[in-house]
């Protein structure tokens, strides 16, 4: 069995993927100043640091909270880098927040090619792909991403490729979950979770709680380090 595949690695500062669309024009600069290296190591580390938190099985679709507090604190980190930008240009937020609230209210009115004013030359169809640039950092989906893949490579690393993994639970509410490599597929027995290794075949252990409502000979589907997987929950195991 193949192993789920991984997509590559998203941005960490998306915002300059943007900048094809505005490059020349009075937009540029605004998303210019993210790729400020100082700003790029900022969140280089921040992602490092916090990464190892999201290393959880999560049974049924469920996120710990503690993600959404460090998304919040990931959306801050942008947040000050735009005002530091902003200093940068003599301009002040309340200033900029306006003027980019008349550019989308002259978008309405405007063909998709049609160039809007007061920006150099921006026309109505990039003047979307700017706004989706500057606050792709808002977007949960593309910082949960981020921080996964962060995650996966970390656990890379620190993974031993002769480790192995009893597929007995330690515990009567607990399951456990291994990927076999020797025989280049997924180990079948009650219990066990394919777990895809990012280089090397490998054992892992990780322990899910069976949440309340599910019990034996019921699929429950549990997301780990971004990949899906459908676990058969056996006899004698629940909540």
């Amino acid at each position: 069995t193949t192993p789920p595949h991984r997509p590559t690695m998203p941005d960490a500062v998306p915002q300059p993927r943007g900048l094809e669309s505005v490059l020349g024009t009075r937009l540029e600069p605004f998303l210019r100043g993210f790729q400020e290296c100082g700003f790029r190591f900022e969140v280089e580390d921040f992602i490092e640091r916090r990464a190892p938190t999201f290393v959880v099985p999560c049974p049924d679709g469920s996120h710990p909270l503690s993600w959404t507090d460090i998304h919040r604190q990931y959306r801050e980190l942008f947040e000050r880098q735009l005002v530091a930008i902003l200093d940068d240009l003599d301009i002040e937020k309340g200033e900029f927040l306006e003027w980019c609230e008349t550019l989308v209210g002259a978008t309405e009115s405007l063909e998709e090619g049609a160039e809007l004013p007061g920006t150099g030359g921006v026309c109505v169809g990039d003047f979307g792909k700017f706004v989706k640039a500057l606050t792709a950092s808002e977007d949960y989906e593309h910082f949960q991403a981020v921080m996964l893949e962060k995650a996966a490579k970390q656990q890379q690393l620190v993974a031993n490729p002769l480790e192995t993994a009893s597929a007995a639970p330690a515990q009567p509410t607990r399951l456990t979950a291994g990927y076999g490599g020797a025989a280049g597929g997924y180990g079948g027995g009650s219990g066990e979770m394919p777990i895809a290794p990012p280089v090397a075949p490998l054992w892992q252990e990780i322990e899910v709680q069976v949440p309340q409502g599910y019990g034996p000979g019921q699929m429950l589907a549990v997301d780990y380090l971004g990949a899906r997987y459908e676990l058969h929950i056996p006899e004698g195991y629940g909540p």
